[in-house]
């Protein structure tokens, strides 16, 4: 691949600005197509505008007749599935020029703008060059890409403006004809020209007789079975190439809902290649699994069209369906799996839906009931935290979420298999480095692998890296096997959620120079608590703190260890969970915690995992899960304390270890001491800030830490001489890894700018936060701490004290 030269760069970057200052999504639709003919071959692309719903701006240059032909039968012949219709977007061959914020570029995009001498600001404003080829990642341009997009962009340049003005330059009354730009010596004039014949692309490659003979020899099958073929939204790079999407080939028996089949292709040497490869991949998976089935079920008809080809001459019944929800249930899953960094297969998962065959299909597979208290707490129309009449705010905990929660709709509303017998269980637990489980043991071992010298994080500082993850997890009590060629740190899930352990503990923090190290301090006071006490410091660590976004996952409060503990337990019948057949599998669906969760659940002793052998490139295989008396009475004793003995959310004296005390230390009299954190030394400083919006642009500002961030705020806007007209906020780590916003006053969350100075937030020299100004503009700055030095009294107030570079424009998106 030959990148474009700067000169062409030069040229797109300033067709972007031409484009983005003329605005045609104002009046053009997606569908307000034009053609563009190559000079050179006489091919067509064609010029699409996106952005009327003031989403997405783009301008897309589909390849070719048959791209329209799937872009126009896309309009025409919608699906119900948003997520269906973004694959099949994808698979039409284009080049885009999007305008995107600034986050969403790549470190290569902005390095280039800078060599240009560019200078975009705003959100959705900065250009973004890339192709689409089917079944991959958007990815670079290359030169031929290049010019093809400068063509079309110059066309679309005089096109657009001509097409305000006239609405039928685009859409003549001449059936399906495209106003087409065509070179004549140095200038373009307008044709009129039909649209060339679509060619039929989603039948797969017809069987010689030789194959056909091969499959007509199995047994024939009483199996019907639904089939689904779809694409896995995690791209895999494959060394320098452009990163491709796996696609699916999924066979379920369409009785029981377990899983008979699944087959992972790549779309090499081209997704064309790869469609014609399925009915060949189709029959190969019906011999690996016993003989022909009687009936297939589809519900895609490109998949229908695919399929006939592979069973025409073979005794098989194939029948087009408008939906399986089945299919929908396990597609969701294999893609949520994809997503958490590992292969679809990682989990050797059969889905056994246990279904009468008289059954009517949709009432199968209906939703399993929630039990009231999960309703009330996870329904997300309460606020989390309280205000009292002097309009202060407390942050209601997970634990006193829950117990509102309770208060609300009552005690009876308790599910059935935690109204036991608690006490006498709890008493007699022991709680060592082997029981009830292997916790204790795991994350001491995780201490001993980060030592003193503490350990290289990956390039986004969110996990230890791969190799580190690796010889950990040998070592730990239930280490997990896998066979994957390459693992990855996020194929280990019991690492992971040691990890999250350990930040939600605040026994490690990552410094400047990229690294994790154990605080001391904290650490000492670690190995002075006994087994009990560790214990419990970690429960209530992983119940109120972790987070999957210290880790890069997505979170929300839904993905709340406490709602996931709640959730996925309570789902899990009195006989257990099987992965392998025999359980209603599809009902539990929805409720699967993050797989560090579940990793964690087993080393608290809450679940027992059966692990399997895993097949080829496959990761974590979970064969059973089982609940176990201690994780029974442990909910239990929770669900009693807070319908019955919890009162209103008070704060503890310890407030980060101490929530679970009035809870389980009745029944563990060795627990008398909770682990302390050391205070940060006294803020009673000089806040040196570098704060900058780009290299060379920042400002230096000393502030007292007395300073509000309110007043803060109001001094990085007058350094940069922005009007403070809009709201804003402030993001920043706090000790445990998880984000805190604090917010203009007139937003509706706590804690507020005005009421949190500088000094409360506890920073160390090297630490960052984020400075969002103007919401809709999205003004990012960088405030870095250059330094603390001693407090000087002379100074109540921020002070600018350093400048470099002009500031730019506060109301000027665009320049160049």
């Amino acid at each position: 691949m030959t990148p474009p030269s700067i000169d062409q760069w030069q040229v797109l970057y300033q067709q972007a600005i031409q484009l983005k200052k003329m605005a045609p999504w104002n009046w053009m639709e997606e569908i307000d197509l034009f053609g563009v003919q190559d000079p050179a071959d006489g091919s067509l692309d064609f010029v699409s505008v996106m952005g009327m719903a003031g989403e997405h701006f783009a301008i897309a240059v589909y390849r070719g007749a048959q791209a329209v032909h799937d872009l126009l039968q896309l309009h025409e012949n919608p699906s119900d599935d948003p997520r269906e219709s973004g694959e099949r977007i994808m698979e039409i061959p284009q080049l885009q020029l999007s305008f995107e914020d600034r986050d969403f570029l790549e470190d290569e995009d902005l390095q280039l703008i800078k060599e240009l001498g560019l200078h975009f600001r705003g959100a959705r404003a900065w250009p973004q060059f890339r192709a689409y080829r089917p079944g991959c990642f958007p990815w670079w341009i290359d030169r031929d890409d290049a010019r093809i997009l400068e063509r079309a962009l110059d066309q679309l340049l005089d096109v657009a403006p001509r097409f305000e003005r006239n609405y039928e330059l685009l859409h003549p009354d001449l059936g399906r004809t495209f106003l087409v730009r065509v070179a004549a010596g140095d200038s373009w004039r307008d044709r009129y020209l039909p649209l060339p014949p679509s060619e039929r692309r989603d039948a797969g490659a017809p069987l010689d007789a030789f194959t056909l003979s091969r499959f007509e020899k199995l047994m024939p099958t009483a199996r019907d079975l639904a089939v689904d073929f779809f694409r896995l939204w995690s791209p895999v790079a494959d060394g320098d190439d452009c990163p491709y999407y796996p696609y699916i080939l999924l066979l379920v028996d369409a009785v029981s809902g377990e899983i008979v089949g699944v087959d992972i292709l790549t779309p090499k040497p081209s997704l064309a290649e790869m469609r014609r490869s399925v009915p060949l991949r189709f029959l190969e998976l019906c011999e690996q699994t016993g003989g022909l089935p009687r009936q297939v079920k589809v519900r895609d008809p490109r998949l229908f069209a695919i399929v006939q080809v592979a069973i025409e001459v073979l005794p098989i019944a194939l029948e087009l369906l408008p939906k399986l929800p089945m299919l929908d249930r396990l597609r969701d899953h294999l893609i949520e799996s994809a997503r958490e960094g590992f292969d679809p297969s990682l989990m050797s998962v059969n889905f056994d839906a246990g279904l009468d065959p008289a059954e009517d299909e949709d009432s199968a597979f209906a939703e399993v009931p929630i039990p009231p208290f999960l309703f009330s707490l996870f329904g997300g129309g309460d606020e989390d935290f309280l205000e009292d009449d002097d309009g202060n705010t407390q942050l209601l905990t997970p634990l006193d979420e829950l117990g509102i929660a309770l208060h609300t709709i009552g005690a009876n509303a308790v599910p059935a298999p935690l109204q036991i017998d608690y006490e006498a269980f709890l008493t007699a637990q022991t709680i060592d480095f082997d029981h009830p489980s292997s916790v204790l043991r795991d994350f001491n071992r995780l201490l001993d692998a980060i030592g003193a010298d503490g350990i290289e994080m990956t390039k986004t500082n969110k996990t230890p890296r791969a190799r580190f993850m690796t010889e950990l997890n040998e070592q730990l009590t239930h280490p997990i096997a896998l066979s994957l060629k390459r693992a990855q740190p996020k194929s280990y899930p019991n690492v992971n959620g040691l990890y999250l352990l350990l930040r939600a503990a605040g026994l490690g923090r990552i410094e400047r120079d990229k690294y994790l190290r154990l605080d001391p301090s904290a650490l000492e006071n670690w190995f002075e608590l006994n087994p009990s006490e560790q214990y419990f410091t970690l429960l209530e660590s992983w119940l109120q703190r972790v987070d999957m976004g210290v880790i890069g996952e997505f979170t929300s409060p839904y993905h709340r260890p406490l709602q996931q503990w709640l959730s996925f337990y309570t789902s899990i019948p009195q006989e257990g969970l099987s992965m392998l057949g025999g359980a209603r599998w599809e009902d539990h669906v929805h409720s699967l915690p993050d797989l560090p969760m579940l990793s964690l659940m087993e080393m608290f002793g809450l679940i027992a995992i059966t692990q399997g052998q895993p097949g080829p490139n496959e990761g974590w295989c979970v064969e059973r899960i089982e609940r176990t008396p201690f994780g029974d009475a442990l909910l239990a004793r929770l669900f009693f304390y807070l319908s019955n003995e919890w009162e209103k959310p008070l704060q503890p004296d310890n407030p980060f270890f101490s929530h679970l005390v009035p809870v389980y230390r009745p029944f563990f009299p060795e627990w008398q001491a909770c682990l302390l954190l050391p205070e940060v030394e006294s803020t009673e400083a000089l806040h040196v800030f570098t704060v900058s919006l780009a290299r060379n642009v920042w400002r230096r500002i000393a502030a007292p830490d007395a300073t509000s961030l309110d007043l803060l705020a109001h001094a990085i806007l007058d350094a940069f001489e922005f009007d403070l007209d809009h709201l804003y906020a402030f993001y920043c780590e706090n000790r445990f890894g998880t984000m805190q916003q604090i917010n203009h006053p007139h937003l509706d969350r706590p804690p507020y700018t005005h009421r949190t100075c500088v000094g409360d937030l506890r920073l160390q020299a090297g630490d960052d936060m984020t400075f969002l100004f103007d919401f809709g503009d999205q003004w990012e700055f960088r405030v870095h701490l250059d330094r603390l030095d001693p407090p000087d009294r002379r100074r109540k107030k921020p002070q600018l004290l350093e400048k470099r570079g002009k500031a730019p424009e506060q109301y000027t998106d665009w320049g160049g």
